[in-house]
């Protein structure tokens, strides 16, 4: 099986260029036979995955972020391809939920083991997604993490909290329907985050009820919550007992669809990918990634 690392240098605020030639020293010296593809500029790696699949490359690597595995597996051939990940990126939430470690260096041994599962991904408005999705204050936030030059000096988890605490001073709740599998809600909402995983931000657990092989996609919406009550709430995020709170509610479904008559940004893996309204879908069992047994 003819393995590719796709490699996005800039991904990490950085730190991918700093790791990947030790990283590829410790590939050699394993004797591990593969070949590496640089990505030629942002959001580019998709098509360095489509190009090396023609060329018979069947185990396609990310060496990047949440961001750039999700160029991969919306640009691959996912029938004909198994795939993996190094984390070097700026949340790295995917790999917590796959029990993949975060350290670069530990992945690795992972990847070169070769164990191999199968999960599910999501879908919104036809964009493949393999950990979370959503639209409100968190797509807000992921908008600002991504163009920010300041917030791209910092490391990923306090490049997110920055951006909360800036994007909560700006943010306009907006008014929107919810319909999951046939249970409905209508109302303004702080944030809808739709999980296929568990984490966004670095570490936070948004949809802690979410597992990444049940063939159900996970919604976990904050409505109308005030500006102090968020402040006070927003530590929960990290152990995901914010679900706790009166104005947050969690359901399970197939199908989820978030309508508005604003067109709200809607985030899928961090990356602004469409507007409401958003129609989100499981589609279970479609990636083949190289992680720990569940």
């Amino acid at each position: 099986m003819k393995t590719a690392f796709i490699i996005n240098a800039a991904a990490g605020r950085g730190r991918t260029a700093k790791v990947w030639p030790v990283l590829e020293q410790k590939i050699r010296e394993s004797g591990f036979d593969f070949k590496t593809f640089f990505t030629p500029g942002p959001g580019r790696g998709g098509e360095i995955a489509a190009a090396v699949q023609k060329n018979g490359f069947s185990r396609l690597i990310a060496v990047g972020g949440d961001g750039t595995l999700h160029e991969v597996i919306n640009a691959a051939d996912l029938s004909r391809a198994t795939v993996g990940i190094l984390p070097t990126g700026t949340g790295n939430d995917l790999c917590r939920s796959l029990g993949i470690p975060v350290d670069p260096l530990k992945a690795l041994e992972i990847i070169l083991s070769g164990p191999v599962r199968e999960i599910d991904l999501g879908s919104v408005n036809s964009v493949l997604f393999a950990n979370v999705a959503g639209t409100g204050f968190d797509a807000d936030v992921a908008l600002q993490v991504n163009s920010s030059p300041l917030l791209s000096r910092l490391p990923g988890t306090a490049a997110y909290l920055c951006a909360v605490f800036y994007r909560l001073l700006h943010f306009q709740k907006y008014p929107v329907r919810v319909q999951v599998d046939g249970v409905h809600f209508a109302g303004k909402i702080l944030f809808a985050a739709v999980g296929n995983g568990q984490y966004y931000g670095g570490g936070m657990q948004v949809v802690p009820q979410a597992q990444i092989d049940d063939s159900t996609l996970h919604l976990c919406v904050a409505g109308d919550v005030s500006l102090g009550d968020t402040i006070r709430t927003l530590p929960k995020i990290f152990t995901g007992d914010h679900i706790k709170h009166p104005k947050v509610w969690c359901l399970s479904g197939r199908e989820i669809e978030i309508i508005s008559d604003w067109r709200i940004p809607v985030h899928a893996d961090g990356e602004i990918v469409t507007r409401t309204p958003a129609l989100f879908t499981i589609l279970p069992r479609r990636l083949k990634i190289i992680a720990p047994n569940s």
